[in-house]
Formats: C-alpha cells, structure tokens, sequence
C-alpha cells in the first residue's frame, strides 16, 4: 500500500508540473534591457538573450529586424549557426534612430527565425518578438556605444554527481530487494530517486522543453522518427502496386536546404515516378514559395515542417520519411 501511494504521488507531482509549465516555444526569448532608451538621431545597445533548454541543437539562429520601423541595426546581425542543447546564445544589436523619429515609446517586432530537427522531421520556427523602446530628447554628446566581450561561463557537472547517487540509490535498492531485507526501504529509495530525477528536470528546464515540443508536434500531427540516410530503394510489392496505377497522380514535394531528411523523400517519389508514368511531380522549395506551403498546411502557425508530399487532387499530405512507400501507396489508393 505505500509504494502504491508513492507512485499515485509522484504521477500527480509529474502531471501538475507538465501542465503548470506548458508553452509552445522552444527558444526562450528575452531582451536586455527591457525598456532600451535611444536618443533621436543617436545609437543604444541592445542584447536579445536566446536560451535553448531542449536536448537537441537549434541550427541557423537568425534575427530578421522590421522594415521601416525607425530604429534598425546598425550593421547586418550575424547569426548564430548553432545553440547546444541545454545551451545559451546572445546576440548583440547596436540599433540607430531615425533622427526624424518624435520623443516617446514605440514597438519593433523582430522575428527569430531558427531550425529545429527532431531525427528526420525538420522544422522551421518564426518566434515574434516585441522590442520596447522609448526615444528620448538628444543629448549635446552621445555617449559611445561598444559591445562587450562575451562572458566565459563555467558550468559545474552537477548534473553528473546526481546521476551517480541516483546510480547508487538504484544499486542498494536492488541488493535490498534480492536480499528481501525492508522492503519499503526499497520502495523509499526509488521515490527518492524518482522526485530527483523530477526536480533536476524542473530546474534544467526539461519540463518546459517537453511541452515545447508536444506542442510543435501537435501543430502536423506528427511523431518522432528514426532518421533514414540510406539511399531509396522500392520494395518489390511497391513496384507491382504501381504498375497497377491507372489514374493520372500529381504530387508536390515540400523541401528545404536545412532538411536532413528531404533528399530521401525527394529520391523515393523520384523513383516512384520513374516506375509509373501516371505520377508526375514538382518539388517546392519552402523557403523560396512560403505561400504554396502555407496553403497546403507545410506551414502552421509560423512552423514549417518538411519533408512533406502532397497529392494535389485530394489535397493529402504525407510527413516525414518513416514508412513513406507504404504511406504514399496508401495516398494512391494501391496498399494492400
């Protein structure tokens, strides 16, 4: 009975914290300083702090300033080519106002643009972000404005050590249980354990990251893969099914220069045309035809997510690589 009461306990614990924390981005975003004061005509620093608490990299971290908005960059913002799991970045703006601009507070979005791969699906984000800035009166000298060095931070393997305990915990557990000495000594041990692993994952922010990506997830429909990186190849039932096909099938394939797992798709509907010549396809780049995707569902809610096929005459769309001759047989009506 206590160890059923353990485990009811700790379930509730990992479900009110999954639900207390859900978001939907995978970057957290925020600007430094909250409020960025800029004389008319003159210039300010501003640091837009990129934090990723996610157990895969974010690739090609870009910030795309508004056209137009008064106050811009003063030099075009390097990127960031790539964000560690569990990592931080930081990008310094020194922005010009307008000398035209009136003193008060105004609103510049900006947006972060990123790639995000989970095995073979591939996603694009654009998180909007909102800049404060109040204009104030020139002074009769500005102040010079440089960026400072990066900070060298040293992170401690704390992380390690409580994984060794854990380790250890787990190990005495195990002898207390084959010995069948005090049995709820065991149970308490992996409670122990248990609310650890619980708590370190709330404080990492593992929690949040969980949620972040169910809800990018959510927006396709779709499930964690294993990557495909062998050359396509149909199967000898997908080539009999194809000869059988007697309709006229045009697909679009949607892909991206930041897909890892697009070249198989594109490869596969390749062949698939090469042995039936009643499918006919088209690949679109969603990068260069954001539109087109946009209107068929590759792109949702600023997520774009390719490798995609399309059937242009249902309208169905088929994600990633996994199963992806059956599931295109499926599409044409040939699955046994």
């Amino acid at each position: 009975m206590k160890t059923r009461a353990i485990l009811l306990l700790l379930l509730f614990i990992l479900v009110a914290s999954g639900s207390a924390h859900a978001q939907e981005s995978i970057l957290d975003l925020s600007v430094s300083p909250d409020l960025l004061q800029v004389a008319v005509g003159g210039r300010a620093l501003l640091a837009i702090e990129i934090e990723n608490r996610s157990t895969h990299e974010a690739d090609d971290v870009e910030v795309i300033w508004a056209s137009g908005a008064g106050v811009v960059p003063e030099e075009p913002l390097e990127p960031i080519d790539s964000i560690a799991a569990f990592s931080d970045g930081l990008v310094h703006a020194i922005v010009v106002a307008d000398p035209d601009l009136e003193a008060g507070i105004m609103s510049v979005p900006i947006e972060i643009i990123y790639t995000y791969c989970i095995g073979e699906l591939c996603f694009q984000i654009v998180e909007p972000l909102e800049l404060m800035i109040e204009i104030v009166e020139a002074a009769a000298e500005q102040p010079d404005v440089v960026v400072p060095p990066p900070d060298a931070e040293s992170n401690l393997p704390w992380q390690a050590g409580s994984g060794g305990l854990a380790l250890v915990l787990l190990l005495a557990a195990g002898i207390l249980r084959r010995t069948r000495r005090a049995p709820w000594l065991v149970a308490l041990l992996i409670a122990v354990v248990a609310v650890g692993a619980i708590t370190i994952g709330v404080l990492d922010g593992q929690h949040e990251q969980a949620q972040g990506i169910g809800a990018v997830l959510c927006t396709s429909c779709v499930g964690l893969e294993i990557a495909r990186t062998e050359e396509p190849a149909l199967s000898s039932e997908g080539i009999e099914a194809l000869e059988g096909i007697t309709e006229e099938i045009e697909l679009i394939v949607f892909s991206a220069p930041w897909c890892h797992a697009c070249p198989y798709a594109k490869g596969l509907v390749a062949l698939m045309a090469e042995t039936c010549d009643r499918i006919t396809y088209m690949v679109s780049n969603v990068d260069e035809e954001p539109e087109l995707a946009e209107l068929h569902g590759v792109i949702r809610a600023n997520r774009t997510v390719v490798p995609a096929v399309l059937r242009v005459d249902t309208g169905e769309v088929v994600f990633g690589v996994e199963d992806l001759e059956v599931r295109l047989l499926e599409m044409f009506g040939r699955a046994e």
